[in-house]
């Protein structure tokens, strides 16, 4: 089955992508509640072919985080306002520490699945890595177990749905569980499985693997995963995807990020390889300037009435400001 779209697989359709940043610097309201949050704007000039260049100037995102901590139990609420769309709330959680390395947590709280991070102050780069769209759950209802040593980790989640949660049905449920290796200096090792268990569509598996190397200067990263999912009822077909990426740090204030990534749908229905390079430049503690260039071919992808999308280029620049 050929993949066939009606948007342009561009990462101009995605237009709230997000950029890496430096860390976030919590205020503290009390001794007890903490707040922290970001602000992304961002241009980009977008060109497909065939198809028709593209080009905006965004304010994408603007979240505010709120976190309390007592004695044994944290909470966190985060509000977000996404360009084009309302206030929500992306997550709102409560833990519960019951010694130093173990808790539980309920509420609406972020999927373990995927290198790449759900904020912009957590990626190397403006765009995601995948253009047919995002394989990672997001955010989901439920509860989770979490235990942490000093070279092992693992973790086991009960969610209402790791995809499609607004349109579940009664009966429906998603489990994760993740382990975390950090063998040497340096190394981390990741390894998760969720699994939905679906109603009126086959149930969805997802397989995830990842691997990080850091030395003083220099990150280097690699991630495999696949989505088994024959009735696409996650918003995406079943399919293979991975990624490549080195980051290093010029000097205090610069770095570069270099990255190639791929999606492979199943039964030759279309794929994508992405190449991308991104310079970033901090331009104070808590400003940063990201710039990208991407370039994605694509194969036996088909969009409006038929017509076979070759490649895309993508052009953008980023400010990001984090307290």
């Amino acid at each position: 089955m050929k993949l066939t779209t009606t948007m342009k697989l561009t990462g101009a359709a995605a237009a709230s992508t997000l950029a890496l940043a430096s860390a976030q610097a919590e205020i503290e309201l009390s001794p007890n509640l903490k707040i922290s949050g970001f602000a992304d704007m961002s241009a980009y000039i977008a060109d497909t072919s065939p198809g028709d260049s593209e080009n905006g100037m965004n304010l994408d995102q603007v979240e505010i985080d709120l976190a309390a901590s007592f004695e044994k139990v944290t909470g966190n609420i985060d509000l977000e306002w996404r360009n084009g769309g309302d206030v929500t709330v992306e997550q709102a959680y409560v833990s519960y520490k019951f010694d130093e390395q173990s808790s539980f947590t309920a509420g609406r709280f972020l999927s373990y699945m995927g290198y790449e991070g759900d904020e912009p102050y957590k990626l190397f780069q403006y765009s995601y890595a995948y253009d047919f769209g995002l394989p990672y759950a997001g955010y989901n209802d439920g509860v989770k177990y979490d235990y942490a040593a000093d070279k092992f980790s693992f973790g086991a989640a009960l969610v209402s749905a790791n995809y499609g949660r607004d349109s579940r049905v009664s009966d429906e449920f998603g489990i994760e569980t993740k382990a975390t290796f950090t063998p040497a200096e340096g190394w981390t090792i990741f390894a998760g499985y969720s699994y939905d268990s679906k109603e009126n569509t086959d149930n969805i598996s997802y397989y995830n693997l990842w691997v990080q190397y850091q030395k003083e200067k220099l990150t280097l990263a690699a991630e495999l995963g696949k989505l088994e999912d024959e009735d696409a009822a996650s918003g995406l077909p079943s399919h293979l995807f991975w990624l490549v990426m080195a980051n290093y740090a010029l000097s205090d204030s610069a770095a570069i990020t270099g990255r190639i990534s791929a999606q492979d749908v199943d039964d030759d229905g279309g794929s994508n390889l992405k190449y991308t390079i991104s310079p970033s430049y901090k331009l104070s503690s808590n400003l940063l300037a990201v710039f990208e260039f991407s370039y994605t071919d694509y194969s036996d992808v088909f969009f409006g009435e038929g017509e076979e999308l070759s490649s895309s280029t993508m052009i953008a620049a980023e400010l990001l400001f984090t307290f």
